[in-house]
């Protein structure tokens, strides 16, 4: 199994404990600046860099979702001049950059540099944040470890498409989510995948963290490969899983044999929001 990274590039705050688990991901310039990524909750991050003395100065938005904008207004209140940097079609209008895909961010005060991708399909708007130079990605809730968001918005193709742009990247990008959903994404992907030895591996490894209370994140491209039924979504034992649920799950639904990753890819997510 492919070895877990540390948390090399972003420091995580946890928000909304106990109701979403999120993760408020940020990184320092060193001079008591702050860059900040999806803050669904602003109690935390004053806390934090009261503590820290930090001053957010550059907040990222992944997608339109409450539990990652809705700390947004309060911040700035208390913090005014922030630049908020995030998708073109959220409606927010505290977002002073947006982007569509495809371009390039550089900021040099945090040593950020990143392409932004835009990843359809948990929401039509939600984008992701990636650095080639450094190996890393803030994913939002498109990939999770061991998982994926919700299809809320988009379609099972323009989902698929997404995993498999972020899948596509080199295996060493460290994946960093934007909840702490790795252990419950285990439980679903073993019942999917039950003789996946890499993933009963990962889940020992999350068992140890978690009873640390340490972040199971970040993960990496390379491990999602080897453990996420939703990237592998593709491959003929999650089409053999998926043809399987199809036929006698909960919701059975007799016919061919799922031949094609984005059919696949719909039943796991239909199985998984059921599970």
């Amino acid at each position: 199994m492919t070895e877990r990274p540390n948390n090399r590039f972003f420091q995580p705050i946890p928000a909304l404990v106990g109701i979403l688990d999120n993760y408020i991901w940020y990184r320092s310039d060193g001079q008591g600046n702050a860059l900040l990524v999806d803050p669904g909750e602003a109690g935390p991050v004053i806390e934090r860099f009261e503590r820290e003395g930090l001053t957010p100065t550059i907040i990222l938005v992944t997608h339109h979702h409450f539990d990652h904008v809705d700390g947004i207004a309060p911040l700035l209140e208390r913090f005014p001049g922030a630049a908020v940097y995030g998708p073109e079609k959220t409606p927010l209008a505290s977002i002073t950059h947006r982007f569509a895909g495809g371009e390039t961010l550089s900021l040099p005060a945090f040593d950020f540099h990143c392409e932004v991708i835009a990843t359809p399909g948990h929401t039509l708007d939600h984008i992701c944040y990636y650095s080639a130079r450094d190996n890393w990605l803030l994913s939002g809730d498109t990939l999770f470890s061991a998982g994926c968001g919700r299809m809320f918005e988009g379609t099972a193709e323009q989902f698929m498409q997404s995993l498999q742009a972020l899948a596509d990247l080199p295996k060493e990008t460290e994946v960093y989510a934007a909840h702490e959903y790795t252990a419950a994404n285990i439980r679903f992907a073993k019942a999917v995948e039950p003789a996946n030895s890499d993933l009963l591996a990962y889940e020992q490894t999350i068992s140890e963290l978690r009873s640390r209370d340490e972040p199971s994140l970040p993960s990496t491209i390379g491990l999602e490969r080897q453990v996420n039924p939703f990237v592998r979504a593709g491959c003929e034992t999650l089409r053999n899983a998926a043809s399987a649920y199809r036929k006698s799950g909960k919701n059975p639904q007799p016919g061919s044999v799922v031949t094609t990753a984005a059919d696949s890819f719909a039943i796991l997510r239909a199985w998984k929001d059921n599970f």
